[in-house]
Formats: C-alpha cells, structure tokens, sequence
C-alpha cells in the first residue's frame, strides 16, 4: 500500500519593516510648501541641532520700489516648524527685486543675518533663543556703495562679512572680520584693484584648519569673459594669499578652446575628505552656461580634469554641491523641461546621474540643502503666475507595506502541492524603490537578504515546499 504524502501547511506572512532598504540612495517625500506666498530669495542654514530657513518678502508701491522684510523658519530634532514673520525690516528698495542678506549659524549656536541696510552700511542681526527673537548686534559701514553682504564663519570661529562695493566703473570685494559679531574691523579690499578689474560672488569654505575664497574676475576691462580665482587664508581670514587662478583649456568637438574663450561664474565651494570640490556655470561663446564640477588641492590645482555635469542644451544656473553619507551630489535649476525645475545628479561609475526634484507646477528655482542629523533636507523658491512660496523635501521615512496574495493556494489551509506562486503590488514611493528581497523559509524568524533579488518592476514570484510543514514568505 503507497503512503500518501501529508498535505504542507503554507502560510502567507509579510515582512516589510525594512521599508527603504532597497529605495534609492536619496530619498525624500513628496515636495511640500512651507510658505504658500511672498517668499523671495530663500537662503538655508544649520548648526546646534536646527534648521534655519529666511526668505525675503517684497512689498511694492504704487510709484515704484518699496520695501522688503525678512522672514524666518525654524527646525529641531522632532519638533514642528517655528516661524517668525518679518523679524527685520523693513529696508528700502528702489528698482528691482534683489537679495539683500545673508545668512549663517556660528559655532556657538547663534543664528546670524547681514542685510544690506543702506548703500554704504551693512547691519548685523543675532538670535541667541533658536529665532525667536533677534537683536542688532553692529551696523557696519563702508566708504562706498556695499552690495550684496555674504557673511562666513571662519576655521577659528571669527566672522568674516564680505561686501561688494561700487566704485566709479568697476565692482571690488571688500572683508571684515569680528570675534564676537559686534566689534568689526575697518574693511579691506581682498584684491588689488588694478589687478583685477572686476571681483565679486564670493564663496568660502573651511578646508583642514584653513579659509578658502573662491570669486570670479576680469583681469582686464578688455576681458570679455570672466575667471575664477582662489583665495587662502592662514590666520581666520584676518589676511588672504595671492589669488590663484583656476581658468583652463578644453577640447570642444575636437577642438582644444583656450580658457580665454570661456565665461566662469557663480561658483560654490565646498570641503571634503582630502580635497576641496568645487562646482560652477561655465559658458562657451554664445551657448548656455552648463555645470561644470573639479576638485583641487590645497594649493589650488585641479587632481582630475573637471567634469561637464549637463549636456549643453538647456541653460543652467545656481550649483550647490551635497555630501550626503560619502557621496557626492549636485544640485542646480535648469531650463530643460521650458520652465525651471531643480535637478540633483551623483555619479554612477563614470556618469553622472540626473533627477528632477520639482515636478510641480512653475517655475523653481536658488535650491539649498542642509543635514539635520542623518537627514538631508533641501529647500527652493517655486515661482507660479506672480506668486512666489518657499518649497521643501523631507526625508522620506515610510513607505506602505505593498498588499501580497496567494495566486494558486489559500494561505492557512494544508496543501499538497509543492510549487506556489505568490503576487504582490508595488507600493507608492515618492523616492523610487530599486526593488525587493525575501525569505521563502519554514523558519518564520528567518532573516531576508539584504542582497537585492527583484527590481521594483517585479510583482510575482513562483517557488517550491520541498518538505512538509509550515512555509513562510517574507518580502523587504
């Protein structure tokens, strides 16, 4: 007499807690708006466990002009968004709109403002209390027309506030220095201006104990196009070196074009292990700026060729360079899809990558990001019709746990069959998941792999119950 086999006992169990696990490198939620109207020219900072997010809000008047104010945002660990509405202002403005501060944290948790406060006078706002409120603590003042403040926290903790000033036909930068934010020294002029006809846009980065500068220039009022210089301080930024230039050649189409045909501007500075990146616009003749990306050394030369990061066809502005758990990202607004939309790429093997960030509607545009722990957050202005409002990705923490089902059994009733076929749906994820793992396992403790074994367009599976028993599915 045959003995029949006793019917296996397969029982259908999701396990998903890994949610992310297999999501993309970044990942953030859906964007969201912060402040639905009147934010103009966001800037971004974080230090002491916050987040601090300021933006101008413009207020026209019949005749021309009128007035700005600033605005403020504020995060910490697992707490909602503070604001404080208008916390400075108002200031004049007379032609068209233009950004007018800047904005940092320093090493003793203080949240800082410098805002342009009338042509020749630079005020210095600080908030002690995570900006709730703010006190003057300086107004600084020039001999010229200062424009366009850009505050930093030097390698020793010093401020330092750079200014450009307009004299007669050229534009010059112009440092001060301070301990403590209220006594400040007499400005200087970084370069000489006969040597450099034209200096300004500075960005500063602290790199091994130094201060790094990098700005663009025209040698000459013949020079057509602008250069890029670097700047290196020794003592907190109380004196700089001589500039080093960072122009070079490149071969276009076959064709090897000499630095001098080619415009250099915006750029940004950044530290990272070993090395200093850098990430800019650089413009051939008359075709649209794309972003270009190098690291140097410590003295300024370039270890690799820089790399052209866009591919030439759509104009691109703002670089800002991201390192997030050791790698390198950009981010940038390009005018690709018509209207701007913000793109970040990181490298894969030897490319680099790009997404668009902000598919949403209008126009988006001067992205920032900043951690908060082991988080990365990014913030742009969205301009639709004639509204402006300040937009930002979260960290994208949850994912829905995707809906399984039996194809050929019913789970928690025996069965004699030996092979199964298992379906599921694929979960929302506004980040994108690379794809799934499992466990098919009469252990229903039994690990999944953290080796991926589906792509995300995979919903189905069909695997054997050699024994006899219970049998657990387990999906990450």
């Amino acid at each position: 007499m045959s003995k029949k086999k006793a019917p296996a006992v397969i029982l259908l169990y999701l396990f998903f807690a890994a949610a992310n696990l297999f999501s993309q490198s970044l990942y953030w939620g859906d964007p969201s708006v912060l402040v639905k109207s009147g934010a103009r020219f966001p800037a971004v900072a974080s230090g002491s466990n916050l987040i601090a997010a300021v933006w101008q809000d413009f207020v026209p008047a019949e005749e021309g002009g009128g007035e700005v104010y600033l605005s403020l945002l504020t995060l910490k660990y697992s707490k909602e968004w503070e604001k404080n509405n208008r916390f400075a202002g108002p200031y004049a403005y007379f032609k068209q709109e233009t950004p007018i501060f800047s904005l940092t944290v320093d090493q003793r948790g203080r949240i800082l403002v410098a805002v342009t406060l009338s042509e020749n006078s630079t005020e210095i706002l600080a908030s002690t209390d995570g900006g709730r409120s703010f006190t003057t603590l300086a107004i600084v003042r020039s001999n010229a027309t200062a424009v366009g403040p850009n505050l930093y926290v030097s390698a020793s903790g010093n401020l330092l506030l750079f200014v450009t000033q307009e004299t007669e036909d050229f534009l010059a930068l112009y440092y001060s220095v301070s301990t403590d934010g209220s006594d400040w020294s007499g400005f200087r002029a970084l370069v000489d201006s006969q040597d450099l006809f034209m200096n300004f846009l500075p960005q500063h980065a602290v790199h091994l104990g130094r201060d790094y500068l990098i700005f663009q220039a025209l040698a000459s009022d013949q020079e057509l196009n602008y250069q890029l210089y670097l700047k290196e301080s020794r003592d907190g930024g109380r004196s700089w070196g001589e500039k080093i230039p960072l122009a070079f050649d490149e071969t276009l189409d076959g064709r090897l074009e000499t630095a001098a045909q080619f415009s250099n501007q915006r750029p940004f500075l950044f530290s990272l292990k070993g090395r200093i990146a850098l990430a800019w616009e650089r413009q051939y003749s008359s075709q649209p700026p794309q972003i270009y990306y190098g690291e140097i050394d410590r003295e300024g030369k370039f270890i690799e060729p820089p790399e052209r990061i866009t591919d030439g066809f759509s104009t691109c502005h703002f670089p800002r360079i991201i390192n997030f758990r050791d790698q390198v990202y950009l981010t940038w607004f390009d005018n690709r899809r018509g209207e701007d939309h913000i793109f970040i790429a990181g490298k894969k093997g030897f490319r680099w990558v790009h997404k668009d960030l902000s598919n949403i509607a209008g126009s988006s545009s001067f992205a920032h990001s900043v951690q908060l722990g082991d988080s990365l957050y990014l913030f742009w202005e969205n301009r639709f019709r004639e509204n402006s409002s300040l937009v930002y990705l979260e960290p994208d923490q949850h994912v829905e746990s995707p809906m399984v089902r039996a194809l050929n059994f019913y789970p928690d009733k025996p069965s004699r069959q030996d092979s199964v076929s298992i379906r599921w749906n694929i979960p929302h994820d506004s980040s994108g998941l690379a794809g799934f793992s499992y466990a098919w396992s009469l252990n229903p403790d039994a690990a999944v792999s953290r080796e991926l074994k589906f792509l995300s367009e995979t919903q189905s599976v069909t695997l054997n119950a050699d024994r006899d028993g219970a049998w657990y599915f387990l999906l990450s």
